[in-house]
């Protein structure tokens, strides 16, 4: 679960530095935001066979939200939309590393 972990938060990191680009994205953003899309759906494959039902499940929602931010920054969506979708995105993904914490027998951050 640690590299599903890390390749999230490295998707997490493109889908920000494109979201906050003043300028119209540039090929090598794009490049980046179609490769961190694809390293985190082939990622998944270990977390369904190991993982609980609700951390899986966990998983897909924020994947899902991860990639609809990725076509709505290439698609040149509003801002307002990319807003929605990353601030739901990183909801998303707390609560997951939350759950995962949960499920290592480790200490959890408490969200409201």
């Amino acid at each position: 679960m640690p590299i599903v972990v890390g390749l999230l938060g490295l998707f997490g990191r493109v889908l920000y530095q494109a979201r906050k680009s003043d300028h119209p994205l540039t090929e090598e953003m794009v490049a980046d935001l179609r490769t961190a899309t694809t390293q985190a759906r082939t990622s998944l494959g270990g977390v369904n066979v190991h993982a609980p039902e609700q951390i899986r499940s966990m998983l897909r929602e924020s994947m899902i939200r991860r990639s609809e931010l990725a076509t709505a920054l290439l698609a040149g969506k509003s801002v307002a939309e990319q807003k929605r979708l990353w601030d739901e995105a990183q909801r998303e993904y707390r609560l997951l590393r939350k759950e995962m914490r949960k499920d290592l027998g480790l200490d959890a951050e408490q969200l409201d």
